[in-house]
């Protein structure tokens, strides 16, 4: 069901239909027995309470905390010279059919600012299109996967057995799509240099191939993530979370984790094993900047979307309760937050599905709410939006650097951009999602456009 809705703009049924369903059923009981009315306050406050408290309140709490830090940064003041770089890097890009944009992760990646002899650059190819090739004609060792199409996590296990690390080296992954700032490396072997860091987050920014709504507006969430939420997260926590790409891991660490990954989602699960195994949380590292290219359909932004909700439930069905349990036997805020993060989809679909129940019931006249329970949704929908919006039209501003009126146009047309993907493609995903919670194969693969350019700062 979920495959074919997601054929061409199939898509587009689902909302409607959900509320079709709904506002039939309510009308049908309404007209079976007209003095019922049903009182929809008590679950509309546990159902706000339970999504402010895991996933809108830590968000904006995060964020807030990474706009302070971020207004009152003091600029940087000339230091002892960098240290020679020592870090042995053995880079790994899983690549299924991306003979389009593999020359953007290959390319920036050999062309880093760092000595040659201390980093390696692996292409785990494992689809059937020209990648190999490509990757190997540029310069980059190529390692085919005995088995095709076997995803990310299965591909990064093999070439990981394949190459054989020191295990003080540290892996990097990247997606094929990716472009590498030139500093990456360097930064990277600074902050492990200084901290001695075993786990290492960078810089995600967006990229995008085309300028529409869609990519416009996702592209506005992420600026303000990276901008705001990981600066924030690391700050209070002490501990970022790992992306999917763009991280780095000591090689002895990575090879203990990843063998243990067992949902479509590796990233996700892989901070809990760091936690609840090593006790270990990500650094941040901000001047590791890399870029990502973000979908610029609606369409290929839910698949994306559906998949990682998937892997988000499974890691929560499998690390919730581990994490309370270690949250309190540690006395380790970082577990607890971790373990509250992991229910956001139970949040998110929760919120979406009694949405689409109560409206109906509420416009056919079945159910009604006191005073209380709509003040406190409407305290709880102004929160989210602080995240949804407010935060988006900051990151913009601040990026900019200017409050001139094309500025603030292009802030406006952001944010509300933003508005409509965070609504649209959310709401959508998570009940697709839902359907698919069965499923433990990669689900859908996110197709990727085209080489474009690196932003230049």
């Amino acid at each position: 069901m979920t495959q074919w809705l997601l054929v061409g703009k199939r898509w587009i049924l689902l909302l409607p239909a959900l509320l079709a369903v709904t506002t039939l059923s309510a009308a049908s009981v309404t007209a079976w027995e007209p003095s019922l009315h049903v009182d929809l306050s008590t679950p509309t406050a546990i159902i706000w309470i339970f999504v402010s408290v895991v996933a809108i309140a830590p968000a904006v709490l995060f964020m807030l905390a990474g706009l302070a830090r971020s207004l009152s940064r003091r600029p940087a003041v000339a230091s002892q010279p960098a240290r020679e770089p020592v870090t042995r890097f053995v880079v790994i890009v899983p690549a299924y059919n991306e003979e389009k944009v593999i020359s953007n992760s290959v390319g920036s990646l050999l062309a880093q600012d760092y000595p040659r002899e201390l980093f390696t650059v692996t292409v785990a190819c494992n689809g059937w299109d020209r990648t190999a090739s490509i990757a190997r004609e540029m310069g980059a060792q190529v390692h085919e996967t005995r088995q095709k199409g076997i995803g990310k996590s299965a591909a990064i296990d093999e070439t990981m057995h394949a190459l054989a690390p020191a295990p003080q080296a540290y892996i990097v992954i990247f997606d094929a799509d990716n472009l590498v700032s030139r500093g990456f490396l360097r930064a990277m072997d600074a902050e492990i240099q200084a901290s001695g860091a075993l786990a290492l987050q960078g810089n995600h920014q967006p990229l995008t191939a085309s300028d529409n709504m869609v990519s416009v507006g996702i592209r506005a969430a992420y600026r303000a993530s990276s901008m705001f939420y990981s600066v924030g997260r690391s700050f209070l926590l002490r501990s970022a979370l790992l992306c999917g790409t763009g991280f780095s891991v000591q090689a002895g660490l990575f090879a203990s984790i990843w063998s243990k990954v067992r949902t479509q989602t590796e990233d996700i699960e892989s901070n809990a094993l760091l936690q609840l195994d090593h006790q270990l949380g990500v650094v941040w590292v901000e001047a590791a900047e890399f870029f990502d290219e973000k979908p610029d359909q609606v369409v290929i932004a839910i698949r994306q979307r559906v998949r990682w909700m998937v892997g988000h439930f499974h890691a929560s069905q499998l690390y919730t309760w581990p994490l309370i349990k270690h949250a309190f036997r540690h006395r380790s805020l970082r577990s607890l937050e971790l373990a509250i993060y992991y229910l956001f989809p139970l949040a998110l679909f929760l919120s979406t599905a009694w949405y689409l129940l109560a409206l109906p019931a509420i416009a056919v006249g079945l159910g009604h709410f006191h005073p209380e329970a709509v003040a406190m949704t409407v305290a709880g929908t102004a929160l989210g939006m602080i995240y949804i919006v407010a935060m988006p039209a900051l990151a913009c501003l601040i990026e900019q650097r200017s409050l001139r009126p094309r500025a603030l146009a292009v802030m406006l047309r952001e944010t509300l951009a933003a508005l409509l993907i965070s609504l649209l493609v959310w709401s959508i995903a998570i009940l697709l999602a839902a359907a698919c919670l069965r499923r433990r194969d990669w689900i859908f693969h996110t197709p990727h456009k085209a080489a474009v350019p690196l932003p230049r700062p």
